[in-house]
């Protein structure tokens, strides 16, 4: 699994990303369906029928002022994408400015199959 900005001007839109697999009996990238947006650090649940990530819905937040969420989408394409957290008016992760880290955070899975972890 892995994060790409296919859009046309991945530089113009740099907060287009989607969500890709490659499946293991080979065959083209299958590509999830979430919201338009930046989308970082996807993890498998435990039990392998969700995909968990942070992001939002906003592509055209030059400024960074959405706040990063925790989403969820089911690997088959169901349940549909869904921000965990539309409530909270903070980010989920402690961001700041540097280069020597992943700026994102990390999104773990505590128990099956809520979220529930996240280290920096």
């Amino acid at each position: 699994m892995y994060v790409s900005n296919r859009a046309k001007d991945p530089d113009l839109d740099a907060l287009r990303d989607d969500l890709f697999l490659i499946p293991f009996k080979g065959g083209g990238n299958v590509v999830w369906p979430t919201p338009a947006g930046p989308a970082y650090n996807p993890r498998f649940s435990p039990n392998g029928k969700l995909i968990a990530y942070i992001g939002h819905a906003n592509p055209d937040d030059a400024w960074g002022v959405t706040n990063l969420h925790v989403w969820t989408v089911g690997t088959n394409g169901r349940p549909a994408a869904k921000d965990l957290m539309p409530g909270f008016d903070r980010m989920a992760v402690e961001q700041a400015i540097h280069d020597t880290a992943d700026a994102h955070g990390k999104l773990g899975w505590s128990g099956p199959p809520t979220i529930g972890r996240f280290s920096s």
